[in-house]
């Protein structure tokens, strides 16, 4: 099951009082007020605070659609891919990647050989190499003279069960593929997964024809 660690703190953009959201809402345009109702909708889905996902639907152009295969579908299979449980980190990755596949997907593979080399686990894997900006080889170093002088709390690596051989080499099992991580880490991915390119082809068209088109810059007011 998926967690939902350290969530944003949702903010409120439209006053509970029906009498004078009613009397708001007759000062804002009907492309504003359904630009409010999609923020509403995707914090809800996503847990986001309502800044964060005003962020996301600009980013693609205000497709609720496309938005939600990348903020939730496509992290949802980062997690089940590499066995983590933190949807929110995945959606960290895959937002600094600006939503990339490739760079995701390859970030999310400097995470794994960093925790095969030092036993962390996802989230002080991560932290450490967007301290150094993916740099692996100086966040391994950096990782190594931590552990060396005990400066990382017992929580930040694999519980000792999971203490085992750490491979990221795959294998073919009928129509699925499997982990061979042997740290307890194992899952089944569906093969389809392999080729999130073809499942977000129509997502990455979608950002692109957007971010070519001319920019029109539409203000969405904000009520206390």
């Amino acid at each position: 099951m998926l967690s939902f660690a350290n969530p944003t703190t949702p903010t409120t953009v439209l006053t509970t009082s029906s009498n004078l959201m009613y009397h708001q809402q007759q000062q804002l345009t009907q492309e504003q007020v359904t630009k409010l109702y999609m923020i509403s909708h995707l914090s809800q889905v996503t847990g986001e605070s309502q800044d964060k996902c005003a962020h996301y639907l600009t980013f693609f152009g205000w497709n609720m659609e496309a938005c939600l295969q990348a903020t939730v579908a496509f992290c949802r299979e980062l997690c089940e891919k590499y066995g983590m449980i933190n949807l929110f980190l995945a959606r960290r990755i895959a937002e600094e990647s600006q939503f990339n596949i490739q760079l995701c997907l390859s970030r999310m593979e400097l995470v794994m050989k960093l925790m095969s080399q030092t036993r962390l686990i996802h989230v002080f894997a991560y932290d450490c190499l967007v301290q150094y900006q993916w740099n692996f080889d100086v966040s391994l170093k950096r990782c190594i003279e931590l552990i060396a002088i005990q400066r990382l709390p017992s929580h930040a690596f694999l519980q000792q069960q999971q203490q085992q051989p750490f491979s990221t080499t795959f294998s073919m099992t009928g129509n699925s593929m499997s982990t061979n991580n042997n740290h307890g880490l194992s899952v089944m991915v569906p093969q389809q997964q392999q080729q999130p390119n073809t499942v977000f082809t129509s997502l990455q068209q979608t950002q692109n024809d957007y971010h070519s088109q001319p920019r029109r810059t539409t203000i969405v007011q904000r009520r206390n």
